[in-house]
């Protein structure tokens, strides 16, 4: 093997490594997360709909607590 083979082989390898380790890092900040919508920065109407229920929900609790 050539020193270049050996260079371009510890490259590549370097590459695939990071890829792996973004790829766990994205699934367990995921996991992590209570909502599904956690990562997201862009509205949908799922983010929307989530965020509507538990504001509904705190102002029922809310209500609840002071009777």
């Amino acid at each position: 093997m050539d020193i270049q083979e050996i260079i371009v082989a510890i490259i590549v390898g370097f590459c695939i490594l990071r890829v792996a380790l973004r790829i766990v890092r994205y699934f367990k900040r995921i996991k992590n997360n209570n909502s599904s919508c956690g990562c997201c920065c862009s509205g949908c109407a799922l983010k929307e709909t989530h965020g509507a229920s538990t504001c509904c929900c705190k102002k029922i609790e809310e209500k609840s607590r002071k009777s």
